[in-house]
């Protein structure tokens, strides 16, 4: 499980990094439109940058589901150290 997970977020980062790398690019060629006044060039960096937030919604989709999981999964395993231990857990 812990493979896989790490292999989650392996993925994960290089999907970000990809991100990044294309709002980098949105960025410059939106400064470049804007001190040339280039309304075509603008309206490209605009269709970059809905691509773009297409692939965060996605993102956010595949994953908050899985997250949701792990992190339920490390309550659980938390929880369970603090009863064995006869702990009074902070979360109640």
């Amino acid at each position: 499980m812990r493979n896989k997970f790490d292999m989650q977020l392996d993925l994960l980062n290089e999907q970000l990094t990809h991100m990044g790398g294309l709002c980098e690019v949105a960025i410059n060629r939106g400064t470049e439109a804007l001190k040339k006044g280039d309304l075509k060039q603008a309206a490209e960096v605009i269709r970059a940058d809905e691509e773009i937030d297409q692939m965060e919604k996605d993102n956010e989709r595949k994953n908050k589901r899985k997250y949701t999981f792990y992190i339920f999964f490390l309550f659980i395993i938390i929880q369970s150290y603090y009863y064995r231990f006869h702990i009074i857990p902070p979360f109640g």
